[in-house]
């Protein structure tokens, strides 16, 4: 799977993972991403500003 960088080099999509953060606070699908120098990234599918209204 690409990633949405503009980075050359090998990156493989290691998992998608769901994280509550707390009681009010959850992210949904965000990628967890090996880099080619073996870096592991998260990369969220949407960001929201706080106080924003839900799309």
């Amino acid at each position: 799977m690409s990633t949405p960088t503009k980075e050359a080099g090998l990156r493989d999509c290691v998992a998608f993972v769901d994280v509550d953060l707390n009681d009010d606070v959850r992210l949904y699908g965000p990628r967890l991403v090996r880099q080619a120098d073996g870096n592991h990234l998260i990369y969220a599918p949407q960001a929201v500003a706080p106080g924003a209204p839900p799309s």
